[in-house]
């Protein structure tokens, strides 16, 4: 069963639709999000319904195939349990499902979750594809981090970003979730799209923890070890995450001085810069990571500039 769509993701997915039915919908698709959240329902929903409209049966019994997941014209890849990658063989056979006619309908669909995740080997195989697509495929990809595809792939889709969520919408979901309505106040959209997807994929005690952490740091009540040994306990990547966000939002709190919004801001660079690094593939070690954020964030409180263009150097960021 597909979960229910956003109403601003349900825009898209119309508009996907209408092009199709106007033979004007690309061959491939690559579906991208600031935030992730949604983009496995989306295809999966977008693949429904192109599915259901072109197949020769009835609208019910192609859904009945979907939802059992037995529809020859609908194809899923994604990183296998266990894999850290994409392999070649997945996208051979996924490749196979292309080449072939459509058995159901006039239309086929292949979907690759993760697609930053394709192996170099995967990548080639997937742009021959691409280079010589079928008249009744369409090829969808889905990447929160598109910049890690080549070049290659990334210039024979195109690219869809999913619309950020409103303000209500993700109050509203952040409710039905359990969350109080006082947290929100003053919060941005792209913050609590944010949360929304931490209470969707379990993150969200993680954000609350790292928040609070980089808060009492800030605020004065808490050192710069505490940081350091909150972010200790997660994974890199994860924690790097939550303490972008966070200072994020530290950042657009109303009040803040305009010298300590310069330090905080600088600060912010320095993370999301690390972030970015390891999502290109850049492995720091976890202690130093961990160790400089938290010395860092301590500097923010102190407004001491230079401790923190100092960082931004050793951290392997321009200075500012």
């Amino acid at each position: 069963m597909v979960s229910p769509l956003f109403p601003e993701h349900e825009a898209l997915i119309q508009e996907l639709v209408e092009l199709h039915e106007k033979g004007r919908l690309p061959h491939a698709l690559l579906l991208t999000s600031d935030s992730g959240l949604g983009l496995s329902e989306v295809s999966e929903v977008l693949a429904n319904r192109l599915l259901q409209r072109t197949s020769q049966s009835s609208e019910s019994d192609a859904e009945e195939l979907l939802a059992a997941g037995t529809h020859g014209d609908f194809r899923w890849v994604s990183v296998i349990d266990g894999k850290q990658s994409i392999g070649v063989d997945q996208i051979r056979v996924a490749c196979d499902f292309v080449a072939k006619t459509a058995g159901y309908g006039s239309l086929k669909v292949l979907v690759i979750e993760g697609a930053d995740k394709l192996t170099t080997a995967a990548a080639n195989a997937l742009l021959k594809t691409l280079e010589e697509p079928q008249g009744d495929t369409l090829m969808v990809l889905i990447s929160r981090r598109p910049w890690l595809l080549p070049a290659t792939i990334r210039s024979r889709c195109q690219s869809r970003i999913l619309p950020r969520l409103s303000e209500a919408t993700c109050i509203r979901a952040l409710i039905q979730k359990g969350l109080s309505p006082e947290l929100f106040e003053g919060k941005s959209s792209r913050i609590l799209e944010s949360w929304l997807l931490g209470a969707s994929n379990g993150t969200l005690e993680l954000q609350r923890e790292v928040r609070a952490s980089v808060n009492g740091v800030l605020d004065g009540k808490s050192s710069g070890k505490h940081l350091t040994e909150c972010l200790m306990k997660h994974e890199l990547i994860d924690a790097v995450e939550a303490a972008v966000q966070a200072i994020e939002e530290r950042a657009t709190e109303i009040g803040q001085e305009q010298k300590a919004l310069v330090a905080l801001i600088t600060l912010h660079r320095l993370v999301a810069s690390l972030l970015q690094r390891i999502r290109h593939g850049a492995t720091p070690a976890r202690e130093v990571a961990c160790f400089e954020i938290g010395v860092l964030t301590g500097g923010v409180r102190e407004n001491n500039m230079d401790a923190i263009r100092q960082g931004l150097t050793l951290m392997g960021v321009s200075k500012v």
